[in-house]
């Protein structure tokens, strides 16, 4: 699912995938990370939070294991 985020300077989309409890974040300059076994409450946060980007640095970007994603063209 998309989330609802607040504009960010560096975040373009938030994703949620619930069943896999997959959040997938996209950057500005067009970088995707998916963060793996993402408890629900902490990745539906970010809609609620005042700041897109401090809530993923405070509570996702070295919270959870990650991987970069291959850029799409």
């Amino acid at each position: 699912m998309k989330l609802n985020i607040k504009p960010s300077s560096n975040v373009t989309a938030c994703e949620y995938d619930e069943d896999k409890k997959v959040f997938t974040v996209t950057f500005k300059n067009g970088t995707s990370y998916e963060y793996y076994d993402v408890p629900k409450e902490i990745a539906l946060g970010i809609e609620r939070a005042e700041s897109t980007g401090k809530y993923f640095i405070a509570n996702i970007r070295n919270s959870f294991v990650s991987k970069k994603l291959e850029k799409q063209n």
